[in-house]
């Protein structure tokens, strides 16, 4: 006989006296016989709480419901509550249970079964075991089989059965799902459907889907001191590829420091059809490249810095194209690049003197805003010679831009200089000349 004892209280936690207890065989409404003692003195069912909420009865080993009821109060069940005394012996047997002699002896009900009391071991041979092998909270169940041995065991959720396969796996809970040995660790769900790794009573932390024929997949490496771990595809493909993806619109977020603050370091942002994309490329001695499936790359950032870059002392071949969109272009001189070649006209020199020469402190934040520079302004220039300037887009109104003066481009005063320069020196030539 094993001693069950409870106490009945209400939402609050309060106790509640005088509630009628009956105890029930597991899934039936057939009332339990109870007892009071170990077995001898049979107690009334349904039994009563005491002043202080609380009942106990002695019952044999099984499964068993109980039911609470008082009037003004619903009813309340605890289903499935298993009473197991391990020193019970010998005994009538009862359908769902085992009563375990002393070692070495056979049970009459099956003779080929034996409970070894010493090593704890219940073995069978011949015939497949059915009864239902239970235990309390903490012990262990070993069941033991040579060869081709099946073993079931009967739970509250249905048949579980131990099942030897060719693959050197077993069936666990249903024929669907199979675990490997020891030695060779496998979860197989044995269907074309998902398996999942759950937590808490249900809630999923990690689904395994099947995708088609599958004869790629990941490994795992864990790593000793020192070493990183790592994760790798594996599989009958010579070259496997590997895809990271996000639902939706998800973005995909590399951080360090995850036990603590997870700091962000690198991000990839969502962009729904895109069909262009960044490719980074190692190198073996060179540099390593930067480059992009199709199209340019832009960078989008407020400051773009090289704080590294080394120097030259070739002229600048380089140039932000602000008609686009800042492009990064190389600047070139050679005639392969030109069309309408021809010498430059008078009108030509005009801005020369129309452009106004003017000193100022910069407004940009990059800037010392104490320094003085020297300069021209871009809406005076352009409207000396519009080819002496780069305009950019103004939005004014909603889906309206204007074309506005935004970047003198003062390389293209060299050409106006020296061509000023060579007619000014013809000039004090011809007067000198004339003096002589």
């Amino acid at each position: 006989m094993q001693r069950y004892q409870n106490v009945a209280q209400d939402a609050l936690g309060n106790v509640i006296q005088g509630m009628s207890v009956s105890v029930f065989l597991q899934g039936t409404q057939t009332l339990a016989t109870i007892y009071s003692d170990n077995g001898i003195t049979t107690k009334p069912n349904p039994t009563t709480t005491d002043s202080l909420g609380t009942f106990f009865f002695y019952a044999a080993n099984a499964h068993y419901d109980l039911q609470f009821t008082k009037t003004g109060l619903p009813t309340t069940q605890i289903l499935d509550v298993i009473l197991f005394d391990p020193g019970a012996t010998g005994g009538a047997f009862v359908v769902g249970q085992i009563p375990f002699g002393a070692a070495g002896n056979t049970l009459a009900q099956d003779a080929g079964l034996t409970w070894d009391n010493a090593t704890k071991k219940l073995t069978a041979s011949g015939s497949v075991v059915t009864p239902l092998l239970t235990g309390p909270a903490g012990a262990n169940l070993i069941l033991g089989g040579a060869g081709a041995s099946t073993w079931v065991i009967d739970g509250a959720g249905g048949t579980q059965a131990f099942l030897p396969l060719t693959d050197n796996t077993r069936n666990v809970g249903r024929p669907d799902l199979r675990v490997a040995n020891v030695f060779t660790p496998i979860i197989d769900s044995g269907t074309t459907g998902s398996l999942s790794a759950k937590v808490n009573n249900g809630e999923t932390v990690a689904t395994f889907n099947r995708n088609g024929v599958t004869v790629n997949q990941w490994d795992f490496f864990g790593a000793s001191a020192g070493v990183a771990p790592f994760v790798r595809p594996s599989g009958s493909d010579t070259d496997i590829n590997i895809q990271w993806r996000t639902k939706g619109a998800g973005t995909h977020t590399f951080t360090t420091d995850g036990a603590n603050t997870n700091v962000a370091q690198f991000g990839v942002l969502h962009l729904a059809s895109a069909n262009r994309n960044i490719t980074v490329t190692g190198s073996n001695g060179g540099n390593p490249v930067l480059n992009t499936t199709a199209g340019g790359l832009d960078l989008s950032s407020a400051t773009v810095r090289f704080p590294n870059i080394g120097t030259t002392a070739n002229a600048a071949n380089a140039t932000l194209n602000a008609v686009g969109s800042n492009d990064l272009l190389r600047s070139t001189s050679s005639m392969r690049y030109k069309t309408d070649i021809a010498d430059l006209l008078d009108s030509d020199l005009l801005a020369l003197d129309q452009v106004r020469l003017v000193r100022y402190r910069s407004a940009s934040q990059y800037d010392d805003p104490i320094k003085i520079h020297y300069g021209m302004l871009a809406e005076d220039v352009h409207a000396a010679n519009p080819i002496l300037t780069t305009t950019t887009k103004l939005p004014i109104l909603d889906g309206v831009d204007l074309d506005v003066p935004d970047w003198v481009q003062y390389e293209r005063f060299i050409p106006l200089l020296i061509e000023q320069g060579r007619r000014d020196r013809k000039r004090i030539a011809a007067l000198e000349a004339k003096l002589q």
